[in-house]
Protein backbone atom coordinates (compact mmCIF):
# COMPACT_ATOMS: atom_id res chain seq x y z
CA UNK A 1 0.00 0.00 0.00
CA UNK A 2 2.72 2.76 0.38
CA UNK A 3 4.47 1.51 -2.15
CA UNK A 4 1.38 2.54 -4.15
CA UNK A 5 0.82 5.78 -2.55
CA UNK A 6 4.72 6.60 -2.72
CA UNK A 7 4.05 5.60 -6.93
CA UNK A 8 1.07 8.11 -6.97
CA UNK A 9 2.59 10.88 -4.62
CA UNK A 10 6.01 10.85 -7.30
CA UNK A 11 3.61 11.16 -10.08
CA UNK A 12 1.89 14.70 -8.83
CA UNK A 13 5.21 15.56 -8.12
CA UNK A 14 6.51 15.02 -12.33
CA UNK A 15 3.70 17.04 -13.64
CA UNK A 16 4.29 20.31 -10.85
CA UNK A 17 7.70 19.89 -12.28
CA UNK A 18 6.97 19.88 -15.74
CA UNK A 19 4.56 22.60 -15.66
CA UNK A 20 7.29 24.62 -13.45
CA UNK A 21 9.79 23.49 -16.22
CA UNK A 22 7.43 25.06 -18.83
CA UNK A 23 7.03 27.84 -17.63
CA UNK A 24 11.02 28.21 -17.32
CA UNK A 25 11.03 27.52 -21.03
CA UNK A 26 8.78 30.63 -21.43
CA UNK A 27 10.20 32.90 -19.57
CA UNK A 28 13.76 32.26 -20.92
CA UNK A 29 12.43 32.15 -24.37
CA UNK A 30 10.90 36.06 -23.36
CA UNK A 31 13.97 36.71 -22.20
CA UNK A 32 16.24 35.50 -25.02
CA UNK A 33 13.75 37.88 -27.58
CA UNK A 34 12.84 40.63 -25.55
CA UNK A 35 13.13 42.53 -28.25
CA UNK A 36 9.83 40.99 -29.55
CA UNK A 37 7.56 42.24 -26.86
CA UNK A 38 6.57 45.73 -25.53
CA UNK A 39 9.22 47.06 -22.77
CA UNK A 40 8.98 49.86 -20.36
CA UNK A 41 12.46 49.17 -18.81
CA UNK A 42 11.46 46.93 -16.44
CA UNK A 43 10.36 43.69 -18.33
CA UNK A 44 13.89 41.84 -18.16
CA UNK A 45 13.57 42.28 -13.92
CA UNK A 46 10.09 40.91 -14.05
CA UNK A 47 11.09 37.83 -16.20
CA UNK A 48 14.27 37.36 -13.88
CA UNK A 49 12.00 37.47 -11.15
CA UNK A 50 9.38 35.02 -12.48
CA UNK A 51 12.38 32.66 -12.92
CA UNK A 52 13.98 32.97 -9.69
CA UNK A 53 10.52 32.58 -7.88
CA UNK A 54 10.07 29.21 -10.35
CA UNK A 55 13.74 28.00 -9.70
CA UNK A 56 12.75 28.28 -6.13
CA UNK A 57 9.32 25.80 -6.24
CA UNK A 58 11.40 23.80 -8.64
CA UNK A 59 14.33 22.78 -5.47
CA UNK A 60 10.84 22.41 -2.85
CA UNK A 61 9.16 19.51 -5.90
CA UNK A 62 12.88 17.97 -6.44
CA UNK A 63 13.58 18.24 -2.68
CA UNK A 64 9.99 16.66 -1.80
CA UNK A 65 10.57 13.75 -4.18
CA UNK A 66 14.03 12.83 -2.38
CA UNK A 67 12.10 12.70 0.95
CA UNK A 68 9.19 10.56 -0.75
CA UNK A 69 12.06 8.12 -1.24
CA UNK A 70 12.90 7.76 1.95
CA UNK A 71 9.39 8.19 3.42
CA UNK A 72 6.33 6.65 1.13
CA UNK A 73 3.99 7.68 3.44
CA UNK A 74 4.12 11.37 3.22
CA UNK A 75 0.82 12.86 1.36
CA UNK A 76 1.48 15.12 -2.14
CA UNK A 77 2.43 18.33 -1.74
CA UNK A 78 0.72 21.25 -2.45
CA UNK A 79 0.35 22.08 -6.38
CA UNK A 80 3.12 25.11 -6.36
CA UNK A 81 2.52 28.82 -7.27
CA UNK A 82 4.03 29.24 -11.51
CA UNK A 83 5.15 32.58 -11.45
CA UNK A 84 4.67 34.32 -14.92
CA UNK A 85 4.73 37.71 -16.68
CA UNK A 86 2.38 39.21 -19.18
CA UNK A 87 3.75 40.03 -22.53
CA UNK A 88 2.22 41.68 -25.34
CA UNK A 89 4.27 41.74 -28.53
CA UNK A 90 5.72 45.27 -30.02
CA UNK A 91 4.78 47.32 -32.90
CA UNK A 92 5.71 45.12 -35.92
CA UNK A 93 7.69 42.14 -34.13
CA UNK A 94 8.05 39.12 -35.85
CA UNK A 95 5.61 36.77 -34.47
CA UNK A 96 7.85 34.10 -33.14
CA UNK A 97 8.18 30.78 -34.63
CA UNK A 98 6.06 27.39 -33.78
CA UNK A 99 8.47 25.40 -30.92
CA UNK A 100 8.71 21.57 -33.22
CA UNK A 101 11.31 19.98 -30.22
CA UNK A 102 11.34 19.82 -26.88
CA UNK A 103 14.90 17.78 -25.41
CA UNK A 104 14.64 16.72 -22.01
CA UNK A 105 17.69 16.45 -19.82
CA UNK A 106 15.90 13.59 -18.02
CA UNK A 107 13.80 10.52 -18.61
CA UNK A 108 10.18 10.99 -18.59
CA UNK A 109 10.24 14.89 -19.46
CA UNK A 110 12.41 16.14 -16.36
CA UNK A 111 15.48 17.96 -15.52
CA UNK A 112 16.57 20.99 -17.81
CA UNK A 113 15.08 21.89 -21.14
CA UNK A 114 15.33 23.00 -24.39
CA UNK A 115 12.93 24.38 -27.14
CA UNK A 116 13.73 24.20 -30.82
CA UNK A 117 11.92 26.06 -33.38
CA UNK A 118 14.08 25.05 -36.34
CA UNK A 119 16.95 22.54 -36.92
CA UNK A 120 20.14 22.97 -34.94
CA UNK A 121 23.46 21.39 -36.19
CA UNK A 122 25.18 21.51 -32.75
CA UNK A 123 23.55 21.26 -29.23
CA UNK A 124 26.70 23.05 -27.49
CA UNK A 125 24.77 26.53 -28.79
CA UNK A 126 22.31 25.83 -26.14
CA UNK A 127 24.73 24.03 -23.81
CA UNK A 128 22.63 20.61 -24.37
CA UNK A 129 25.46 18.41 -26.05
CA UNK A 130 25.49 14.82 -24.90
CA UNK A 131 22.37 15.87 -22.71
CA UNK A 132 19.34 14.61 -24.27
CA UNK A 133 17.51 11.47 -22.41
CA UNK A 134 13.98 12.03 -23.46
CA UNK A 135 11.85 14.64 -25.69
CA UNK A 136 8.45 15.48 -27.33
CA UNK A 137 7.74 16.41 -31.06
CA UNK A 138 5.04 19.12 -31.83
CA UNK A 139 3.13 19.40 -35.19
CA UNK A 140 0.05 17.46 -36.79
CA UNK A 141 0.37 14.56 -38.47
CA UNK A 142 2.90 14.13 -40.59
CA UNK A 143 3.72 18.30 -40.63
CA UNK A 144 6.83 17.64 -39.53
CA UNK A 145 10.09 15.06 -40.15
CA UNK A 146 12.82 15.38 -37.20
CA UNK A 147 15.91 13.30 -36.95
CA UNK A 148 18.50 13.03 -34.09
CA UNK A 149 22.23 12.38 -34.85
CA UNK A 150 24.99 11.57 -32.43
CA UNK A 151 27.54 13.55 -34.11
CA UNK A 152 27.47 17.83 -34.82
CA UNK A 153 26.40 18.96 -38.16
CA UNK A 154 24.38 15.97 -38.69
CA UNK A 155 26.25 12.76 -38.73
CA UNK A 156 25.54 9.95 -37.61
CA UNK A 157 22.06 9.35 -37.15
CA UNK A 158 20.08 7.60 -35.11
CA UNK A 159 16.78 7.76 -35.13
CA UNK A 160 13.94 10.02 -37.65
CA UNK A 161 10.31 10.43 -36.26
CA UNK A 162 7.37 12.57 -37.80
CA UNK A 163 4.82 14.56 -35.43
CA UNK A 164 3.22 14.23 -33.22
CA UNK A 165 5.55 11.96 -31.39
CA UNK A 166 6.76 11.47 -27.34
CA UNK A 167 9.29 9.55 -26.02
CA UNK A 168 9.77 9.43 -22.71
CA UNK A 169 13.03 7.36 -22.71
CA UNK A 170 15.73 7.14 -25.03
CA UNK A 171 15.60 3.65 -26.34
CA UNK A 172 18.51 1.35 -26.99
CA UNK A 173 19.47 1.08 -30.33
CA UNK A 174 22.29 -1.30 -30.26
CA UNK A 175 24.14 -4.09 -28.29
CA UNK A 176 27.57 -3.87 -27.80
CA UNK A 177 30.24 -6.36 -26.55
CA UNK A 178 32.24 -4.77 -23.90
CA UNK A 179 34.88 -5.99 -21.67
CA UNK A 180 34.08 -7.20 -18.37
CA UNK A 181 35.88 -5.64 -15.66
CA UNK A 182 37.31 -2.95 -17.61
CA UNK A 183 39.12 -2.69 -20.92
CA UNK A 184 42.60 -3.70 -21.36
CA UNK A 185 41.94 -6.56 -18.53
CA UNK A 186 41.52 -9.32 -20.40
CA UNK A 187 38.61 -11.48 -18.85
CA UNK A 188 36.11 -11.65 -21.51
CA UNK A 189 33.42 -9.53 -22.92
CA UNK A 190 29.67 -9.36 -22.18
CA UNK A 191 26.77 -8.39 -25.00
CA UNK A 192 25.82 -5.18 -23.43
CA UNK A 193 22.91 -2.52 -24.40
CA UNK A 194 24.09 1.14 -25.27
CA UNK A 195 21.62 3.72 -25.20
CA UNK A 196 21.36 6.86 -27.16
CA UNK A 197 21.04 8.29 -23.93
CA UNK A 198 23.00 11.27 -23.07
CA UNK A 199 24.38 11.04 -26.70
CA UNK A 200 22.44 13.29 -29.12
CA UNK A 201 24.67 16.32 -30.56
CA UNK A 202 22.26 17.88 -33.35
CA UNK A 203 18.81 17.63 -34.66
CA UNK A 204 17.38 18.66 -38.09
CA UNK A 205 14.01 19.50 -38.93
CA UNK A 206 12.11 19.31 -41.91
CA UNK A 207 8.43 20.35 -42.72
CA UNK A 208 6.58 18.38 -44.79
CA UNK A 209 3.70 21.10 -45.48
Amino acid sequence: MLLDKQARTLEVIARHVEALYAAQGNLSYAVRNIGLFENDGSLKSRLDNAFSINQSNLGLMLDFAQRIKRDPSLDPPNAPSIASVALTPAPDSIVPPAVVVTLFEHDNYLGGRVDLTASTPNLNTYGFNDTVSSFKVAGAPGEYTVEFFEGYDFYNPFLKVQSPFDCPQIPVTRWMDLPVGGFGRGVGFRRTPIRYNDALSSVRITKNY
